[in-house]
């Protein structure tokens, strides 16, 4: 059963009056009640699951354990004898039928094990609300990839394509790459191809030292006849003689280069020609996998409520001219859809959510809704939403009710402009037609030539930002925030009570070709600088009479971040392709359940505060109102409100302070 009531009747009242657009949502109060009985039901699940490993566990430990088997669950306890007596109860009979042969115990544990590792990494989960044609009204469920190692379950809709039915042609296919990949593993293994590589690097190795010996050879007979010719007056046959003895010594060189050449190159030859074959079965590979995308996402067919259909390579192809990324089709709101769709139910309400422990790359947390992925989703579920009534980005809402008139200015020279941007307006101009800090300058300093905007402020964040006034004051900022001279301050509210007063061990370590020298050396330094004012700070406060645990906190977090290309704008943690973005911070103090912090970014990437506070590795408290990382709300509550700096054209120290508006 793939549609599932609501515990309650619903009021048509309370119907959403469009539905939901996926990309920027706040989650209908419908969705939020589906959503707590997908909850409800992957916990019995997740429990269940762990009740057969630990008894499986237990019965490999003490085979005689069975008699002696209990399981709780909501309808109280029931041992091994009653539910041979057919009383136990619903939902706990699949756990002691695991036990009934090994054949069967062995199969309930497998997928017990893959469930339990889903649960670990993690699994977005999506509920979508409709109404059925007799006018009733419930909801769907789905999740994105795999559950519990299977893509069918019958509590959650069915995929788009089922890829694991071992007669369809992506699994076989998908054998006969598996089996040129073992052929080809074999063949790099053969005796004879491992010797003939052998052969090949002894003969080139050989070659280089015989080489070397004669270069040697040559240098020490042409410094000999020097030092003859240096020593005395040589007759004229004499010097001719030197002169045949250097000519056939260096023919003779080129002899024995020419011989070596032509043993590397036959030894070469048969090299590669046991080689062929691998090569051949590689380009049977690439072109297999090819075709067996093309016919994959051509395999994947879409509709929308107008009734068309699309298949997902041509989905892209129009869109992005691209083909489809991995996993494109699988997510939760396209199956949902799909599935609503074919059975004539109309959607209204949809959000997805995360389930399970929290994702420490992606930055998902348990019990959070997101929203859609572009990279994957937002080609198919533009076409999918097509004969709806969908709300309006609301993000579109938000950029146009900022004008650029609110900006302020804190400061400004003949050469810089200081202005307070408003939270909700753009540093500089994007894809759609709104206000930002560009144009403001754009008009009121039409003679200034350069970029104008200094540095960038995320749309949601407000706070000082630097504007010059000519093209080489910009280049002489622009340096000063990339050697990392400029100090900023940053305030924000956290989603909690953070009291964690110890330095944060980086768990992620970049790759050496990653790390910049120099840029570290910077970091470093200001780093100690900001550790000693720190320092002077809580002495400061010790002096006024307050204890340790009134002091102030600080730490450092360090974890490298970069765009999650299948998400934008998200970023993402990642030890390989993150950049290194390093964090210090103090708590301030305490207002209800938030914590007032300070932030100061000794480095600059994207989204950085957002994500060192947000992340397990880092503070693990999402700052208030960050609608990517944490609970949305009515701002982010993240204000830039310091900078310091030397004053490129002065050299006076500028200090321009902010406060923030919460």
């Amino acid at each position: 059963m793939y549609l599932h009531p609501f515990p309650h009747p619903v009021n048509r009242s309370n119907w959403p009056t469009a539905f939901t657009y996926p990309f920027a949502y706040t989650p209908h109060p419908l969705c939020l009640e589906a959503a707590q009985e997908v909850q409800h039901f992957l916990k019995k699940q997740t429990y269940l699951h762990e009740q057969t490993l630990h008894n499986k566990k237990s019965l490999e430990e003490n085979p005689s354990a069975l008699q002696g088997l209990s399981f709780q669950g909501e309808q109280g306890e029931h041992n091994a004898e009653s539910s041979r007596k057919g009383k136990s109860p619903q939902g706990h009979r699949s756990v002691l039928q695991g036990f009934n042969t090994q054949e069967e115990q062995g199969g309930h544990s497998e997928e017990s094990e893959q469930w339990m590792a889903d649960y670990r990494q993690g699994k977005m989960m999506g509920v979508l609300v409709v109404e059925t044609p007799q006018g009733e009204t419930g909801f769907l469920c789905a999740y994105s990839g795999l559950l519990g190692g299977s893509n069918n379950h019958p509590y959650f809709v069915p995929p788009l394509l089922d890829l694991l039915q071992p007669d369809g042609f992506f699994k076989q296919e998908e054998a006969e790459i598996s089996a040129i990949n073992l052929r080809i593993a074999q063949r790099l293994q053969e005796e004879e191809l491992l010797k003939a590589k052998q052969h090949l690097e002894e003969m080139k190795l050989a070659s280089e030292e015989a080489l070397t010996r004669a270069k040697a050879e040559l240098k020490r007979a042409k410094e000999e006849r020097h030092t003859l010719r240096a020593s005395a007056t040589l007759s004229a046959e004499e010097e001719q003689n030197l002169l045949k003895q250097s000519q056939f010594q260096k023919a003779e060189y080129k002899r024995l280069e020419r011989r070596w050449k032509m043993e590397l190159e036959e030894t070469q030859l048969k090299y590669e020609a046991l080689l062929k074959e691998i090569e051949q079965l590689k380009q049977e590979r690439k072109s297999r996998s090819a075709a067996l995308q093309q016919r994959l996402f051509s395999s994947y067919k879409v509709r929308n409520a107008l009734g068309e259909e699309k298949d997902l390579w041509t989905l892209f192809a129009d869109t992005t001219g691209q083909a489809p990324p991995s996993g494109a089709g699988d997510c939760a709101a396209p199956k949902l859809l799909q599935y609503a769709y074919l059975h004539n139910y109309r959607p209204l309400a949809m959000a997805e959510f995360w389930w399970g422990e929290p994702s420490t790359t992606e930055l998902h947390l348990p019990g959070n809704f997101y929203p859609a992925c572009q990279g994957k989703c937002g080609p198919i579920l533009g076409f999918m939403l097509k004969g709806l009534r969908v709300e309006p980005n609301p993000l579109l809402k938000r950029l146009h009710r900022i004008k650029s008139t609110a900006i302020e200015v804190i400061y400004e020279d003949e050469w810089i402009v200081a202005v307070n941007k408003p939270q909700g307006l753009l540093s500089v101009p994007g894809k759609e037609q709104a206000d930002s800090v560009w144009q403001w300058a754009k008009q009121h300093y039409p003679l200034a030539d350069g970029p104008l905007v200094v540095h960038r402020l995320d749309m949601d964040t407000s706070g000082l930002l630097l504007i010059a006034k000519s093209k080489e004051v910009h280049e002489r900022l622009q340096r000063m925030f990339l050697n990392h001279s400029i100090r900023k301050r940053y305030v924000a509210l956290l989603e909690g009570i953070y009291r964690g007063n110890e330095e944060k061990e980086p768990k992620y370590k970049l790759d050496e070709e990653l790390k910049s020298e120099q840029d570290t050396e910077l970091i470093i330094k200001r780093d100690e600088e900001l550790r000693s004012e720190e320092d002077k700070k809580l002495k400061d406060k010790q002096k006024e009479g307050l204890n340790k645990e009134q002091g102030i906190k600080s730490g450092t977090i360090d974890l490298p971040l970069c765009l999650n290309p299948d998400d934008r704008p998200r970023q993402m943690v990642h030890p390989h392709y993150g950049k290194r973005a390093i964090t210090r911070y103090e708590i301030i103090g305490y207002e209800g359940e938030r914590t007032r912090i300070h932030f100061y970014p000794l480095t600059g990437r994207t989204h950085q505060l957002r994500v060192h506070a947000a992340h397990p590795y880092g503070l693990h408290t999402p700052i208030v109102g960050d609608r990517l990382y944490g609970t949305p709300a009515d701002r982010l509550y993240l204000h830039a409100e310091q900078l310091e700096f030397i004053h490129p054209m002065t050299g006076k120290r500028i200090s321009l302070n902010c406060p923030a508006p919460f």
